[in-house]
Order: structure tokens, then C-alpha cells, then sequence
């Protein structure tokens, strides 16, 4: 968390003309706020007593999803960026579990995060597949990101993509490296 006057976790749309991100402008807790790339006002989107942060803008230009801590621990939520003023985000997660950092695949159908597991004690990569509204555990990690591009499609005509994570390395020093991972959901 930053200082209080900090802004963090910087995304853009997919025009490259909005940007959104994380501050502690206006409260020690971060909110979501949006700003022109060549502004100096900017807007704050969510106003409420808890945290939000790690915000991601789908590549179609629809949609903003984020983590916060609002209901308790942390969820995924997400909220049209056309949605009036005051609209409601809708919560995407709801597990006992913390769920952060979401990124959208290139085509804005699938959205994949990090998940606390208190069984094991080890964060996991997730997918939410945003039409069925279902989720698959693909692997251990942190800090998912897809890849732009659409690397290939199976024999049946799914969509392969990519995903580049964090990952504890298990021996000697706990170190992080970056890791790739081919996925078909």
C-alpha cells in the first residue's frame, strides 16, 4: 500500500487515452480514479470506506475489473466503464479466500487472477470464463498477465492463450521467477 498522496497500479484503455489506476489521494485506503493520458483532472470512481486496487480495462473497451477488500476479504469486482455515475460494481468472486490482480485475456472472455489458498497456505492462478461465469484453477502463482495475442487454436477451435505469472521457486532461496503457461479453458 502507498503512502497516503500515492497512485499505483497504472493501466490503459485500450486507446491508449484513459488511464486508471490506484490512489491514496483522497484517504489512506486506495480507490480507483481515471485520468485523460494527456489531463490534469482526474475522476474518482470508487468512493467508499475500504480498499480498491489492481485495476484492469478488457481489451474491447467494456469493461473494468478490479480487487477490494469491501466485502470482507478480497474479491474480484467489475463494473461497465459506460455505467452511470453511482452504479453498483458487481462482485465476481465470492470465496473465503483473497482474490487479486485480474487481467483479461486478448479477446475480453476470460479474466484470470490470483488466489489466496488457506488450505495449502499457496497463492494459484484462476480463470473465470466470463460467458459461463465458471472458474478453473490452472496453476500456483501470482501476478497473472495474458499475453496480447491469441497464440493458436486446438483441433476443436478453442482459443490457446498465453499467461505469464510469478512463481516461488521451490528450492534453495524462496526466490520468484517468471513463468509461462500455454492454456486452453
Amino acid at each position: 500500500f502507498a503512502e497516503a498522496g500515492g497512485d499505483h497500479n497504472i493501466v490503459l484503455d485500450p486507446a491508449g487515452r484513459t488511464m486508471f489506476f490506484s490512489t491514496t489521494r483522497m484517504s489512506k485506503n486506495p480507490k480507483l480514479a481515471m485520468q485523460d493520458v494527456d489531463g490534469k483532472a482526474w475522476t474518482l470512481l470508487t468512493d467508499d470506506t475500504m480498499a480498491d486496487m489492481m485495476p484492469a480495462v478488457s481489451p474491447d473497451g467494456k469493461w473494468l475489473a478490479w480487487c477490494s477488500n469491501r466485502y470482507g476479504n478480497w474479491s474480484l469486482l467489475l463494473r461497465q466503464l459506460e455505467a452511470p455515475s453511482g452504479s453498483s460494481p458487481k462482485q465476481l468472486t465470492r470465496t473465503p479466500d483473497d482474490d487479486i490482480h485480474p487481467t483479461w485475456s486478448p479477446d475480453s472472455e476470460f479474466l484470470a487472477f490470483s488466489r489466496f489458498n488457506s488450505m495449502d497456505g499457496q497463492w494459484q492462478i484462476w480463470v473465470m470464463d466470463t460467458r459461463k461465469k465458471t472458474f478453473t484453477a490452472i496453476t500456483e502463482g501470482l501476478f497473472p498477465a495474458f499475453s496480447p495475442v491469441i497464440k493458436r487454436k486446438t483441433a476443436t477451435g478453442s482459443s490457446v492463450y498465453t499467461i505469464a505469472y510469478q512463481r516461488h521457486r521451490q528450492r534453495d532461496v524462496p526466490w520468484f521467477s517468471i513463468w509461462t503457461l500455454d492454456v486452453a479453458v
